[in-house]
């Protein structure tokens, strides 16, 4: 009886022992992914506020551009800079949701910084096209900021270019990688396009000025810049 009272106890022990087995790896799993959430919500939160600063940055650079342009700045001028402002805010939600999903997608972002550009636009419908030839370089975030402001650039150069208030803009974007140089290259077109004026926009000389600073902070090339044909074609790295 002795006996087989101690095989009952030496089997229930050791089914004891297997359950705290099991637990102590479940706790462990546990801790660990909590570990992981709380180290990625930590990144997750120095990134936003490296961003944020450099977003303000960044507006107290195009204020200044504007200040240095005229003595008494206009209602098109607050417009001018409220675009913009509202363009670094909509770039700076769709990488917090890519940084929450914990996924960078080039197609997500063009698609999601379309559908803000369309919803920003102030008298014009805008009909973006964007194509890419299948990407699976990412791009990170140094990149992808002035990326998205510098197709906002164009944009908006090309509706005071060849548009008229609230007429339908057509555009077309193409963004292309050659995997054996690793570079990217992207084009901004408009469809049937002719210039409705010689003379050029209020802010032209800020636009380009603008456009310039986005390209050296991409450490690309304009390839073309052909205001007349609505041609913009930017080559990076």
């Amino acid at each position: 009886e002795l006996n087989h009272l101690k095989e009952k106890l030496e089997q229930l022990l050791e089914e004891k022992k297997a359950a705290l087995t099991i637990a102590v790896e479940t706790v462990s799993n546990q801790f660990s992914e909590l570990k992981y959430q709380r180290d990625k919500r930590e990144i997750l939160l120095r990134e936003v506020h490296h961003r944020v600063n450099n977003n303000l940055q960044i507006i107290s650079s195009l204020v200044s551009l504007y200040l240095n342009q005229t003595e008494k700045p206009d209602h098109n001028t607050l417009l001018a800079v409220q675009s913009r402002i509202q363009i670094l805010s909509s770039i700076h939600l769709i990488l917090l949701k890519s940084l929450e999903l914990n996924e960078i997608s080039v197609d997500g972002f063009l698609t999601d910084l379309c559908g803000s550009l369309r919803y920003n636009s102030n008298a014009n419908y805008l009909s973006l096209d964007f194509s890419t030839t299948e990407i699976q370089r990412p791009l990170s975030f140094n990149t992808l900021i002035p990326l998205g402001m510098l197709i906002h650039e164009l944009i908006q150069m090309a509706v005071h270019k060849f548009w008229n208030s609230e007429s339908i803009v057509e555009l077309s974007i193409t963004l292309t990688h050659d995997a054996t140089s690793d570079t990217f290259e992207l084009q901004l077109q408009g469809k049937d396009c002719t210039p409705k004026s010689t003379v050029n926009p209020p802010d032209f000389v800020v636009q380009q000025t603008i456009i310039e600073a986005l390209c050296d902070q991409l450490e690309g090339d304009l390839i073309e810049f052909n205001a007349d044909r609505c041609v913009w074609r930017l080559s990076f790295t």
